[in-house]
């Protein structure tokens, strides 16, 4: 977001209704009213009902955003003349160079800058990339093929940017994808079985995040089937308190157990863990 311009009078239609700043990237809603892409995704993704803020009509947490091209070069136009050129909006991300970047993931001499670029992109504070566009993209599938490669060649290189970007980009539509693959599962419970030293804790912390999301969209088949080795794991991630403490994957632990233990024998493999 751009700071207030002292001593100098901000048109409104340049302010997100949100934030109450100059808007970074403009972006239409289906009702018609134009914020700022990251407050918006900030308010639909953290809201318990999601409304358009100032007409109050219901907004899916999913809902289409428009770029604004036309506001957005107004409101470069303005900060030129005001002094503020250095400051110009980002060029919205193109489909073409999304597709460029999954491709990438595949290429062994291309995958670990691209995984850079991506996460860079889904993880940004100043710029938030549509994650519907992505999910459009591919995003997800080249995710999880990724990971599920590097279990197959147990290589753990830059598959902690890949949990992460998976991560980053978690919708619902992801569950047909997910909900019942077993490789994607013994992947996480390999990573977060992996020897108890500290140079694994960020890359098991990235596993039990995806854990959490992807015991809620499991078919009951699979989370009954749950390897006793997963439950291993994630107790292995509360025991982490004394070093690199965290309290954001020690919740996603407890959320793993407490999402699985009402299915099969998985109350008993918990306590056994």
């Amino acid at each position: 977001m751009y700071e207030e311009m002292e001593g100098v009078e901000v048109p409104k239609y340049f302010l997100c209704p949100i934030s109450l700043h100059i808007m970074n990237d403009p972006v239409t809603t289906t009702t018609g009213i134009t914020y700022d892409r990251h407050s918006i995704h900030q308010w639909l993704n953290t809201a318990t009902d999601p409304v358009c803020p100032v007409t109050k009509l219901p907004l899916s947490r999913d809902s289409d955003l428009t770029p604004n091209h036309t506001l957005r070069r107004l409101i470069h136009a303005w900060l030129t003349c005001h002094g503020r050129g250095d400051r110009a909006p980002p060029t919205p991300l193109s489909r073409a160079h999304l597709l460029k970047l999954l491709r990438g993931v595949s290429v062994p001499r291309l995958h670990s800058a691209s995984l850079d670029r991506l996460l860079a992109l889904a993880t940004s504070e100043d710029y938030v990339v549509d994650r519907k566009l992505l999910v459009e993209c591919g995003a997800p599938k080249a995710m999880v093929v990724f990971i599920i490669k590097c279990y197959e060649e147990k290589k753990i290189l830059s598959l902690e940017k890949a949990l992460r970007i998976l991560n980053a980009i978690w919708t619902s539509e992801i569950k047909d994808l997910v909900e019942n693959n077993d490789e994607l599962i013994d992947c996480l419970t390999w990573v977060l079985n992996l020897d108890n030293d500290s140079e694994f804790d960020s890359l098991k912390n990235a596993a039990v995040l995806l854990a959490k999301e992807l015991v809620k969209v499991a078919s009951s088949s699979l989370v009954e089937r749950l390897n006793p080795e997963l439950f291993k794991g994630v107790v292995g991630i509360l025991r982490q308190r004394g070093r690199n403490y965290c309290i954001v994957p020690i919740k996603a632990a407890l959320q793993v157990m407490l999402e699985v233990c009402q299915h099969g024998r998985n109350k008993y493999r918990i306590i056994e863990a």
